[in-house]
């Protein structure tokens, strides 16, 4: 039977013999450097030692410039510092901020200290989004897609309550109620304004445009049909219409 593979030793571990190692080195270097400064010195004409003592420092300098090398040869790494995941814990052990990598993508997120939130950031496949959180809760969303740029408030219990968003290069500001449901919505549509106010349960139940320079106020049922319209004409005269919930004529004026 193979006996069992050796754990490698922890890196804490490593770095200690390394360091230890590195300082016996250093002290070697140095004596062997003080003594053949001395000896150098002593036979040297005064005239030449100025130069003879710039000559041992920069030997000194040549010498223990590889001892950080043989660290890093010793650790097995390289100058870059490589992982799956950081993290930074303050003196008591408490974690404080993470870098690390998953299947989706690498991610930072800073912890939350006392009074303060927490923040996180990631990068996906087609996004990236940054979040900032209050004690209890996210309060605020970033993101950016491949449809565009979205900034979100949200309310104490996470639900949004407010939004900017920009999608096929038109913006929408959008306003949620505290279940989370669209209350009004001001935007633009083929760079045409639009404004839009809605029942408790989500639905349009109001709404305003101006295409083509004629301005449309109307009112519509809970089944999302138009019932009453309000406005001007191509020609400039205004006009009120009602319509059944099919959207035939029933009367204008």
């Amino acid at each position: 039977m193979a006996s069992p593979t050796p754990e490698k030793e922890p890196l804490t571990e490593r770095i200690e013999k390394v360091e230890k190692q590195n300082r016996w080195l250093v002290a070697a270097v140095l004596m062997a450097l003080v003594l053949g400064a001395a000896a150098l010195l002593i036979y040297t004409p005064r005239r030449d030692r100025i130069a003879m003592a710039a000559l041992v420092a920069a030997s000194a300098a040549l010498l223990l410039g590889p001892a950080r090398s043989i660290i890093w040869k010793e650790l097995g790494l390289t100058r870059t510092l490589e992982a799956e995941k950081f993290v930074l814990r303050d003196g008591k052990g408490k974690q404080q901020a993470m870098l690390y990598l998953s299947d989706e993508g690498p991610s930072f997120c800073l912890s939350a200290r006392k009074g303060l939130g927490a923040i996180d950031l990631h990068q996906r496949a087609e996004s990236s989004s940054l979040t900032l959180w209050a004690p209890n809760a996210p309060r605020i969303y970033v993101t950016a897609s491949i449809d565009g740029p979205d900034l979100a408030l949200l309310g104490a219990n996470g639900k949004y309550r407010a939004s900017l968003a920009l999608t096929d290069d038109e913006p929408d500001l959008t306003f949620y109620d505290a279940n989370g449901e669209v209350r009004a919505a001001l935007g633009l549509t083929d760079n045409e304004p639009s404004l839009t106010l809605s029942d408790a349960n989500g639905k349009t139940r109001v709404r305003l445009d101006v295409w083509n320079n004629t301005p449309t106020l109307a009112f519509l049922d809970e089944e999302g049909a138009t019932r009453a319209k309000l406005g001007l004409d191509v020609a400039g005269d205004s006009f009120i219409s009602f319509l059944d919930a099919e959207g035939n004529p029933k009367g204008r004026a």
